[in-house]
């Protein structure tokens, strides 16, 4: 079985800059925030359980989802963003299965990244060979999230106050990012690319 390796970080901390660096090193990257949108546009059986928890406004007429609706929902109401998630998580791990298992064959790949600001949150690190956190300045986060998403100051600062950290940054298999500047986290991510390879090696 290949090796599995999270990256994750909270809102605005540029895990899918980083992300796209290992993927230029030949890693293929698992995007699961990316796979539940799809998932929650496409999977009639998880639209049909998302409306009964939201009701009819959680898609708009065309059958997509009502993304500004369910945000302010889940943002207001803990319960919510919790059965959402419940929803939502084992449908992910589905297709993930689904994913890594369409790379088993190909042995010029030595590992596979899964890219999801939930890791820790969902107290996932463990089923990992290792863990990418990617952290930067919060007044970085905070612009980037304002030029990509278009909210507010006080809306992105309460985004972040739901995201977790890290419990222990010096726990063996966690490779942290201080992502400030674009050439010091290319270098950053490489030489982390190259320390998971002799890892797997050394196994």
């Amino acid at each position: 079985m290949k090796q599995l390796v999270a990256i994750t970080g909270g809102i605005g901390s540029g895990k899918s800059t980083v992300a796209a660096y290992f993927e230029s090193f030949g890693v293929p990257v698992y995007n699961s925030d990316e796979a539940a949108k799809t998932l929650m546009n496409t999977s009639n059986t998880l639209k049909k359980e998302i409306t009964k928890l939201f009701g009819n406004e959680a898609y708009i007429s065309t059958g997509e989802l009502n993304k500004k609706y369910i945000a302010t929902q889940i943002f207001s109401d803990n319960s919510k963003r919790t059965a959402l998630n419940s929803l939502v998580h084992p449908a992910v791990r589905i297709d993930f299965q689904r994913w890594v298992a369409s790379y088993e064959s190909n042995t010029s790949i030595a590992y596979l990244l899964y890219e999801s600001a939930l890791v820790f949150e969902n107290q996932m690190q463990d089923q990992f060979f290792g863990v990418i956190y990617v952290t930067a300045p919060l007044e970085a986060r905070i612009s980037r999230i304002k030029i990509r998403d278009g909210r507010s100051r006080d809306e992105i600062l309460r985004i972040i106050s739901t995201q977790s950290n890290p419990l222990d940054l010096n726990k063996s298999g966690l490779y942290t990012i201080y992502n400030d500047k674009p050439s010091n986290t290319m270098l950053k991510s490489k030489e982390i690319h190259i320390k998971i390879l002799q890892k797997i090696q050394k196994n």
